[in-house]
């Protein structure tokens, strides 16, 4: 009877099981079965929630577990509907429609911000363009806000550029001097801010005590040859070059064919540029000259001025890695004069405790006291000498750090600072070892 029983209560408990494990199965199972695809190549299973011009609000499914997550519209290639219940089907047509109905290019946005050869680098655009060819860019828009920097840097970025021809580049102009402008006009289409300015282009070299010198003229013009061509090819007035480099010429403006046109001299209807002036111009001189095919108020909104009646953002990854180069060159920066800094005070508080200390001993106690100072002194002398070494091989990877200002107003030393501060701490290190082994005898 007992057997029975039991046996009976077995076969209800396992029911009660199978009943329980198909019921949670059903639940974990998602009702509708969208698929959100994203720039990145990841696929995600789960319903769309909703959409609007900025985000994309999606809730995953995923090992039966379901939760929402916001994505940014760059994200999201499409979403690819599944079997849907009638009575959900209506309610998301639209939201499904206005995010698999993007139409025209897709475009991606590179900032050239800062100084050439220091925030500005080649290998940072060769990573940004290699990261706009994986998410189907056709369109880069540099978002160009920079008073120049290293020539050499600039000659790197465009050949990259000229590697890279099939990609269609936009200059989007908030301040372009110097290499910046040379870079801007590598660039097919400009386009200007309302704010904007582009030229002042004089190169220059600095001397031993870091005073800006002008080059030689064989240099200077070996270096206006190689930048009219690069002007020339994107299909702008290589005048725009002369003007901006050399302060003896004159230009004017005049017409041909309905289009603006440089020509030396003052044969044209309009001075465009005076005697003893170096060239620059502003959004809307740089449309007056045929240089800017108009003005945006940002580089999402180039594409009226480029007679683009929609397009999308391929994805904001370019962004994100000059941020992260940024970043990289802002810590070194602190990591510098936070460095001297504190070698500096540290060897000033370590002269004196090693050259007086020994002086003032009158007893045991006092003499173990001063050896334990020294000691601790001797450590961080040998910790200051590490972290002299990583400035040093800062400097040498951003030379252009060198005596820069920080915003706090704080300067960062030269490498000769450095050599200097090295060779103390060094000097400062011995004396302390040999004053303590001498208290030790």
């Amino acid at each position: 009877m007992m057997d029975s029983i039991l046996q009976d209560w077995r076969i209800r408990l396992a029911g009660s099981t199978i009943l329980l494990v198909t019921l949670m199965f059903a639940l974990s199972v998602p009702a509708v079965g969208d698929e959100l695809v994203l720039t990145s190549g990841r696929r995600l299973e789960g319903r769309l929630v909703s959409r609007d011009s900025n985000t994309v609000r999606f809730e995953i499914h995923k090992f039966g577990k379901t939760w929402e997550r916001e994505y940014d519209v760059a994200e999201v290639t499409c979403v690819i509907e599944g079997e849907l219940p009638a009575e959900t089907k209506t309610a998301k047509q639209s939201a499904l429609a206005a995010i698999n109905a993007w139409t025209g290019p897709a475009y991606f946005v590179i900032p050239i911000h800062g100084t050439f050869g220091l925030e500005v680098t080649d290998a940072t655009l060769k990573k940004c363009i290699a990261k706009a060819r994986k998410v189907k860019a056709t369109v880069i828009v540099f978002e160009v806000d920079s008073t120049g920097g290293r020539v050499s840097e600039l000659i790197d970025m465009l050949k990259t550029l000229e590697d890279n021809k099939d990609i269609r580049f936009v200059a989007y102009i908030k301040q372009a001097a110097s290499a910046a402008a040379f870079f801007s006009m590598a660039c097919p289409d400009v386009v200007m801010s309302d704010t904007g300015m582009i030229g002042a282009c004089v190169i220059y070299r600095k001397d031993a005590g870091g005073i800006p010198k002008n080059i030689e003229e064989k240099f200077e013009s070996a270096a206006r040859a190689r930048f009219r061509a690069v002007v020339a090819s994107a299909g702008h007035d290589p005048l725009l070059v002369e003007g901006m480099m050399r302060t003896e010429i004159v230009l004017s403006l005049t017409e041909a064919g309905g289009k603006p046109r440089i020509v030396k001299g003052e044969k044209g209807d309009k001075i465009f540029k005076a005697k003893d002036t170096i060239l620059s111009l502003t959004g809307q001189e740089a449309i007056e000259c045929g240089l800017s095919v108009g003005l945006a108020d940002s580089a999402a909104q180039c594409n009226t001025a480029l007679n683009i009646d929609e397009w999308r953002e391929a994805s904001q990854d370019g962004i994100k890695i000059v941020r992260k180069h940024r970043r990289k060159i802002e810590l070194a920066s602190r990591e510098c004069i936070e460095a001297t800094e504190a070698t500096s005070k540290l060897l000033g508080r370590a002269r004196q405790t090693i050259r007086e200390a020994p002086g003032r001993i009158t007893n045991a106690r006092q003499a173990k006291k001063t050896i334990k100072l020294i000691r601790e002194y001797e450590n961080s002398l040998k910790h200051a000498e590490r972290r002299l070494a990583k400035v040093a091989k800062l400097l040498a990877k951003y030379p252009l750090l060198e005596g820069r200002r920080m915003d706090d107003g704080k300067y960062i030393v030269k490498r000769e600072r450095v050599i200097e501060l090295r060779y103390s701490v060094r000097k400062w290190r011995e004396s302390a070892e040999d004053a303590r082994k001498r208290l030790k005898g």
